[in-house]
C-alpha cells in the first residue's frame, strides 16, 4: 500500500521578490520623462476637446446639445488640468 506524506504543521507559499531595474534614476532622464508624458496628456485633452466640440455641433435636439455642452465642459476643464501639469 503506497504511503502518502503528512505534515504536521501549515503550509506557506513561495515569497517571491521581483525588483525592477528598468526605473531609470537619473533625475534629468525622470523629468524628462515626466514632461513628455505631460505633453502626451496636453494632446489628448486637446483631441478631447476637439471631439466634444464636434459632438456639440452634430446635436440636433436642444437636449443632445446640453448633454454635448456638459461634455465639452468637462473636455475643458481636463485641458486645463493638463496644461496645468505642463507648466
Amino acid at each position: 500500500m503506497p504511503r502518502t506524506a503528512q505534515a504536521g504543521g501549515s503550509a506557506h507559499g513561495a515569497t517571491v521578490l521581483i525588483v525592477n531595474h528598468d526605473v531609470p534614476s537619473d533625475p534629468v532622464a525622470m523629468a524628462a520623462a515626466r514632461k513628455a508624458q505631460a505633453q502626451r496628456d496636453v494632446e489628448a485633452a486637446e483631441a478631447a476637446v476637439a471631439r466634444a466640440q464636434a459632438h456639440y455641433d452634430a446635436a440636433t435636439t436642444r437636449d443632445k446639445q446640453d448633454r454635448q455642452a456638459a461634455h465639452l465642459a468637462a473636455a475643458a476643464e481636463a485641458l486645463a488640468l493638463a496644461q496645468k501639469g505642463l507648466g
